[in-house]
């Protein structure tokens, strides 16, 4: 799914702003969206380069792709400060954002499971940036992030690291590999 405009604020190509909106994506694949529309008077930044959950009762990303999406402000791929997002086997690669988290910005409570960060579909790194540097989550707001790797014979990477000031918890028995210097 691809949206290319300087005329979307948030959420170039999916924007939840509703408390009884359910949203289950089964393997769709963001690449190039652009977020990065002003205020009328000229300023102003946009949040989520392919996606922005504001407001959801759930929101299910399952086996997708999100490769170079970006956003002006933050959340190259994903802007989510809603609780209740799970991201379930994706690949996050090239994404950008002009402020923080350069795959993923969030403010509330979410979970990745079995998904990879700065390693593209052939296993090559290609980093997610925010503000000019290696960054793949940025966690507010005392935000919890949960990461699962469900399967012993399994790994998951983070290439570029996690910042912010939410906590992050790794849990269930497989291997996450951490690099990165945030």
């Amino acid at each position: 799914l691809r949206t290319n405009s300087d005329s979307i604020k948030n959420g170039a190509a999916i924007y939840a702003n509703n408390q009884d909106a359910t949203v289950q994506l089964e393997n769709v694949d963001f690449v190039g969206n652009i977020a990065n529309a002003l205020n009328d008077d000229g300023t102003g930044a946009s949040n989520g380069g392919a996606i922005a959950n504001e407001l959801s009762k759930s929101f299910l990303i399952n086996g997708s792709m999100l490769a170079s999406n970006t956003a002006s402000n933050d959340g190259g791929a994903i802007y989510n400060t809603s609780s209740g997002l799970t991201i379930e086997n994706a690949t996050f690669y090239a994404n950008s954002a002009g402020n923080r988290g350069g795959a993923i910005y969030t403010s509330s409570d979410m979970k990745i499971i079995n998904s990879n960060f700065g390693v593209d579909t052939a296993g090559v790194q290609n980093l997610n940036r925010a503000n000019g540097a290696n960054n793949d989550i940025y966690i507010d707001n005392n935000a919890t992030l949960t990461f699962e790797v469900n399967n012993a014979q399994t790994a998951s990477t983070i290439r570029s690291g996690i910042a912010g000031g939410g906590t992050f918890e790794k849990t269930s028995e497989g291997t996450l590999n951490l690099s990165g210097n945030n």
